[in-house]
């Protein structure tokens, strides 16, 4: 019979074989200058109507376009944020 410190070693061992195996076909991210990025001005499009000041200087700004299902889950996670 197999001791379970030795299954565990086993299956570790496959999951790194199998993660190598994929390791090599992954794609690679490559980092862009910020000279490149377009900015995006957003104040013609979206009027900002609030902000939410939450811990740890979190200001989420709030446009009219927000749901009521999109506030809530926003204050639910600004209530977690650590």
């Amino acid at each position: 019979m197999v001791s379970a410190k030795a299954s565990y070693y086993w299956r570790l061992r496959k999951v790194r074989e199998a993660y190598l195996k994929t390791a090599d076909h992954t794609q690679t991210f490559v980092e862009v200058p910020s000279s490149a990025v377009q900015p995006v001005n957003m104040a013609a499009e979206y009027k900002i109507i609030a902000l939410i000041r939450g811990r740890n200087n979190l200001t989420p700004e709030i446009t009219e376009q927000a749901s009521d299902s999109f506030l809530k889950t926003l204050l639910g996670v600004l209530g977690n944020a650590q």
